[in-house]
């Protein structure tokens, strides 16, 4: 060691040194700046001398030489600004660099003595042979760095507790990115973000090595037990040979900067493994642990100095500094680590004996993130228990077990309590989920500041993943962890009956969309119902719910929580009886209440703001958008329009004025207006804002099928039974023209988008385009293949598309009048076609109740969208072709997600048609269906249901006794005919598919066979005592509505084609037709005793037949009905004739002299099924108000009426709060009742 003296005259004369070349530089620095003055001087000297010459009005050439001058000025004096800024950058570097190597320690600083020659206790590596670039003057980020002195050699290279590089598949992005990062962009701090398991340490390591010949030192030190900065430090500084400093000092910037002298003078790779060791567990991520601050100050200090060197940190959290030291320009970077692909998953995985296909081994990547370490632990039980079979793991629902559990129980604990709360509810939401949603589902109020840095954190902790426009989620082994976590928690809670997470979280949204909705209920809702009946069984499960209801219902923690939600959604699940709960005086949040009886509960005075119910709209007919998608409407069979508003769903108002379905709707194209068209013949136009109906359009005849607007909102067309297309004024209300050409009903009329062309489709076979300028039709398309059902014309105009029931879609071209079909597959009817707002798509509701879409210019099918439960009737895109929505006979609207191929919401309405009633032999026994799939038996004296059956999917159209009363027999919607046996409490014997809709069913007087007819247009026969199918009988062509036995050889049947077939059942021939309806046929019925068949159906009329006469002509027609007859009975004498008709009422028919002797009004919509009691003679009715009546058939009186329970009868919902008007309006009118101050006052009174 060099004496004091010496120290101090070596100090001395570098100090000299130093002073020396300072006067140099400014020296240097004042000749510069003084050259540039010079040269601008003489510039503009030079400038003033040209224009002296030229003249100042010599203005062209003058600009010009100004314009130069001015360029030269501006480049001198940049030139001279970069020189300054170089020269004091240079001489700062110098004075502050030599100072930090050699100034002695501050007085307050303790000195820690180095020991030159220590050796790290560590594994060391022999460094390789230091580059070429080593050896010269470095510049990096502007600042010159000295070379390396002559003789000054660096240490070898400690690799610490690096771990050894065994097999690195993949990451061949990650590892690019990395070295340009090193190499290339110099930079001085980079962080390497990741879950545990996810490879961040193997990545480290293998770039570490791969960049190591571009270093001086490397060396890598372990954080996992937490060792103090200056024991790190010491090693750092121990390892070198001619310590610059001979103390280590004790304040930590000191110590930082005595360690940035060696990044300076050197090119380090300093790597500091699981960085998040030092940093708190159980608060916001990037906190320090007490005394391991320093670490904090290291990462500011590297990151924002001068130095040539790297540090490299692998973290499960990033450290805070980050968010103000990173950036893509800067030179302070981070990767966040994800997992890896399928294919590197499997070379990682090849020794463990696991084998799957692509598509197993992708779900298996997904499921764990593509976490190396997650699938590696999984490996092991899935090895052992399942073979290596990994669908068969796949399938069993425990994927997070043993070291897997532990690694996840460390992540997950080191978050802070709300951080575990917004955990928890992403793995409810299950997918991406806004700010905004995160921070209305906790109901607490929380300062939005605290949590976005509760979100921040979970980022920086890897645990969160985050999107464009402020989303987040979580990956997929996360969101598995938290789910069972969650899960597990909410055990233990309802077991000890301490609610916490139970009451903080809702385990399924009712406001969730609903492919969301039926995952939660999956993953959350199923396992907890599951667990609370076989560890409690049903009675102790009720008195759990029974005390935490009493305890909420008394206390404020209802008002804050989802508990009574939770509750209430528990038991829906469990499938038990609901009636006679009592939900009064709670909060009931998220509960999903569609499709539920909840006859009898108490709901008062309870707040059930966001609860889900099911609405009292009936089949959905029609829809449409407003142009600004703020507003639904649809046209329903309750003769009601009713309206919500978007996106979330909620009713608004339910336009009243129509008698009769709405089969078409259509909103102006500014939105102000609405247009209807009903079964009642009438055209109204409703303002939207007031919700009044503002005009009728009077003048059609029959039914109206469509109407539609023009783009200018000036004319309105309209199309219908009566074969015309109606021309309307709306300013004035009149008829401007009528268009005649086609030979049946018209389905649909739309405007051309230019307003030239009007467009017609009929339910026949031709589409017509009319000239709207002459009037005139410019084509005439003819449609060779089956009924046309709707139109649809692309937003160019160009193409029209069609829809049919000979299951294709046809297009055609508007210009040509050329079509083609599209339809890539066998499907069925297509009822409803409508296009994409680009025009390159086609979507159309068939009748297997799919939503099926093509592509329009390749005629293939691109998606099936699935979940409505009968026909489909209307389909509408939304005006930015992101949703489809769709509404049909299931009394449901379904919008669709077009890109996802999801339900987002479901609308349920609720109506409770009688279709058939039937009696039996005997007369005691009434039978009749509902639209809940039930038939339901009830002994008519008393009124008593005996047994009801809901064996069926669908509804049931058709119902009958064998003559012998041993047999009950159903036709129903979802093709099924079924047999039941009555003796033995009507058990179902056999349901057999026919193959189509079934329409009807009748026995043969022998009540040996069965006959049934539907869509597939056969008529089938079976055998009743086996309920074997024997043998069809073909020759329609279109659908079959009814069939009767005429003797037990012979049968007769109607339908679409307006002829009676009459069949010999011994030949399995037709043996005759009877023509004369002009509609089609929807009813018939035989009287024996004089050989007469009546017949009724879309014509009004009843039309009489005497058989076995020489011409094939009625006899008779009874006229009186106003709309369609359903149902025709005879009376068991014969001496009356009961119809039953669309108009509403029954016709009574004397059939001495067939004048009507009464019109039993009393039902308030149409009447489907009339019968008689074959013992008394009154007469039975079943009608789509959800009634069936008893009548007297002499006087016509009513006697009894049955009706089933609607949903929500006796639901007391008095003082019930978070409802509009409407939405109370829809629950009182399926059954619940409030008890206002008017009608407690009545009460009291009676």
């Amino acid at each position: 060691m060099p004496s004091s003296h010496q120290a101090q005259q070596q100090q001395t004369q570098s100090l000299s040194s130093d002073t020396a070349k300072h006067r140099r530089r400014v020296r240097l620095a004042w000749l510069i700046a003084s050259i540039c003055v010079m040269a601008v001087i003489i510039i503009v000297l030079v400038a003033l001398l040209v224009i002296k010459q030229q003249g100042v009005l010599t203005g062209g050439t003058t600009l010009s030489v100004l314009a130069l001058v001015v360029g030269m000025v501006v480049s001198i004096l940049t030139l001279l600004v970069n020189f300054f800024q170089w020269h004091s950058s240079t001489v700062a570097t110098g004075e502050a660099a030599q100072p930090a190597l050699q100034t002695a320690p501050l007085p307050y600083e303790q000195p820690v003595q180095i020991n030159a020659l220590a050796t790290s206790s560590t594994m060391t590596a022999t460094l390789e042979e230091r580059p070429p670039e080593a050896q010269m003057v470095r510049q990096t980020s502007g600042l010159l760095m000295p070379d390396v002195k002559k003789g000054t050699e660096p240490p070898r290279s400690d690799w610490g507790e690096a771990p050894t590089a065994e097999h690195f598949y993949g990451r061949t992005h990650e590892l690019a990115t990395l070295q340009q990062w090193i190499e290339q962009e110099r930079c001085r701090l980079i962080v390497i973000q990741g879950l545990g398991g996810v490879g961040k340490t193997a990545l480290t390591l293998t770039l570490a090595q791969q960049v190591s010949p571009h270093f001086d030192m490397i060396f890598w030190r372990t954080l996992q037990n937490t060792p103090p900065l200056i024991d790190i430090l010491t090693h750092f500084f121990q390892l070198w040979p001619d310590p610059m400093h001979p103390t280590i000092p004790q304040h930590i910037d000191a110590q930082i900067m005595l360690l940035i002298n060696y990044l300076r003078r050197y090119r380090c790779l300093l790597v500091l493994d699981n960085f998040e060791s030092v940093l708190q567990d159980g608060n916001n991520a990037g906190y320090y642990r007490d005394e391991y601050q320093g670490f904090g100050r290291l990462l500011e200090l590297v990151g924002s100095t001068q130095h040539q060197s790297c540090l490299l940190l692998t973290s499960r959290e990033k450290p805070r500094e980050l968010a103000r030291l990173e950036g893509k320009a800067l030179a302070v970077r981070s990767l966040q680590l994800q997992g890896v692909a399928q294919r590197e998953a499997r070379n990682i995985l090849s020794g463990e004996d696991l084998f799957g296909n692509d598509e197993t081994w992708q779900r298996f990547t997904h499921l764990y993130s593509g976490n190396p370490l997650a699938m590696k632990l999984a490996s092991e039980p899935l090895r052992e228990l399942f073979h290596g079979d990994i669908a068969a793991f796949l399938a069993q629902s425990e994927l997070i077990v043993g070291d897997m559990q532990e690694l996840l129980d460390q992540q997950f604990q080191r978050s802070s309590p709300l951080e575990q709360e917004i955990l928890y509810w992403l793995a409810i939401e299950r997918e991406q989920t806004s700010l905004e949603t995160l921070r209305s589902d906790i109901i607490r109020v929380i300062p939005a500041g605290i949590f976005i840095e509760a979100l921040k954190s979970l980022r920086r902790r890897s645990l969160v993943e985050s999107h464009n426009n402020a989303f987040f989620s979580l990956q997929a082994v996360i969101m598995e962890y938290i789910t069972a976590r969650l899960l597990h928690q909410i055990q233990q809670e309802l077991h000890s009956e301490t609610p916490q997470l139970f009451q903080s979280h809702a385990l399924m949204k009712a406001e969730s969309r609903d492919y969301l909705r039926r995952t939660q209920i999956k993953l959350l809702l199923e396992p907890l119902a599951s667990y609370m009946h076989i560890t409690f069984g049903p009675e102790e499960s009720k008195r759990k719910w029974e005390r935490l209801l009493d305890h909420w219902r008394f206390s404020t923690i209802s008002n804050t929580g989802y508990g009574v939600g939770n509750i209430l959604n528990l038991l829906i699940q469990t499938g038990g009886s609901l009636q006679g709960y009592n939900f009064s005086h709670l909060v009931i949040r998220q509960a999903f209440l569609q499709d539920v009886r909840l006859e009898d509960i108490d709901f008062s005075d309870t707040d059930l703001a966001t609860c889900s119910f099911t609405e009292s709209f009936g089949n959905i007919l029609s829809l449409a958008l407003s142009p600004d998608q703020t507003w639904l409407a649809a046209g329903t069979a309750n003769g009601t329009i009713e309206l919500w508003q978007l996106p979330a769903g909620t009713p608004l108002s339910s336009l009243t004025g129509h008698t009769d379905w709405i089969r078409t709707i259509a909103f102006s194209p500014d939105g102000r207006w609405l247009a209807s068209g009903s079964d009642d013949q009438g055209i109204r136009l409703w303002d939207v804002a007031s919700e009044q109906c503002i005009k009728i359009f009077q003048g059609q005849q029959g039914r109206i099928y469509s109407v539609t607007f023009s783009p200018d909102g000036t004319l309105l067309a309209s199309g219908g039974d009566d074969q015309l297309v109606y021309l309307w004024d709306i300013a004035s209300g009149q008829c401007l023209h009528t268009f005649a050409g086609h030979n049946e009903l018209i389905r649909s009329v739309i405007f051309s988008p230019d307003s030239l062309l009007l467009i017609s489709g009929s339910e026949g076979t031709n589409v017509i385009v009319w000239d709207l300028a002459t009037r005139e039709p410019v084509h005439n398309l003819q449609n060779t293949q089956g009924h046309i059902y709707s139109l649809a014309l692309s937003s160019d105009g160009q193409t029209i598309a069609s829809g049919s029931d000979k299951q294709i879609v046809r297009f055609w071209d508007v210009a040509t009048g050329k079509y083609r079909n599209i339809a890539t597959e066998p499907v069925s009817r297509i009822r409803e076609v409508a296009f994409s707002p680009d025009g390159r798509q086609i979507a159309g509701g068939d009748e297997n109740y799919a939503i099926r879409i093509w592509d329009v210019e390749s005629g293939h099918n691109l998606a099936i969208l699935e979940g409505h439960r009968n026909r489909i009737r209307a389909i509408v895109y939304s005006a930015d072709g992101s949703l489809i929505v769709s509404g049909g006979d299931d009394q449901a609207i379904r919008i669709w997600d077009v890109k996802h191929r999801q339900c987002i919401m479901t609308l349920q309405g609720h109506s409770s048609w009688v279709y058939a009633v039937a009696a039996s032999p005997d007369g005691r026994v009434l039978a009749g269906n509902g639209e809940n799939l039930t038939v339901k038996f009830w002994e008519i004296a008393s009124k008593r249901c005996l047994n009801s059956v809901d064996k069926h999917k669908s509804w049931i159209y058709s119902m009958a006794f064998s003559p012998d009363g041993s047999t009950f027999a159903t036709g129903c919607d979802d093709h099924m005919v079924g047999f039941w046996n009555v003796h033995d409490n009507y058990s179902l014997r056999k349901l057999t598919n026919q193959g189509g809709r079934v329409r009807a069913v009748a026995f043969s007087p022998n009540s040996k066979l069965l006959a049934s007819v539907g869509d597939d247009q056969e008529i089938h026969l079976w055998d009743v005592q086996t309920a074997r199918h024997l043998y069809v009988l073909t020759g329609h062509h279109d659908r079959i509505r009814a069939v009767t036995f005429l003797n037990d050889t012979t049968l007769a049947s109607g339908g679409n084609e307006r002829d009676i077939f009459l069949w010999d059942l011994t030949t399995r021939h037709c043996s005759e037709r009877l023509p004369g309806h002009k509609g089609k046929i929807q009813a018939l019925a035989f009287d024996a005793q004089r050989n007469l068949l009546v017949s009724g159906g879309d014509d009004h009329d009843i039309f009489l037949w005497q058989l076995h006469q020489e011409h094939n002509n009625p006899i008779k027609t009874l006229s009186g009905h106003s709309d369609r007859i359903y149902s025709l009975a005879f009376s068991p004498d014969g001496s009356l004739l009961a119809s039953g008709s669309e108009d509403h009422t029954i016709r009574l028919w004397d059939t001495s002299d067939w004048h009507c002797l009464h019109t039993l009004r009393g039902h308030t919509q149409r009447i489907r099924s009339v019968i008689f009691n074959p013992q008394d003679a009154t007469l039975l009715s079943g009608s789509h108000d959800g009634t069936i009546k008893q009548w007297d058939a002499q006087s016509g009186n009513c006697l009894q009426t049955w009706q089933s329970d609607r949903p929500y009868e006796r639901m007391n919902i008095t003082g019930a709060r978070g409802l509009n008007a409407t939405q109370k309006a829809m629950l009182i009118t399926l059954g619940a009742q409030e008890n206002t101050e008017e009608n407690q006052t009545k009460q009291t009174l009676m």
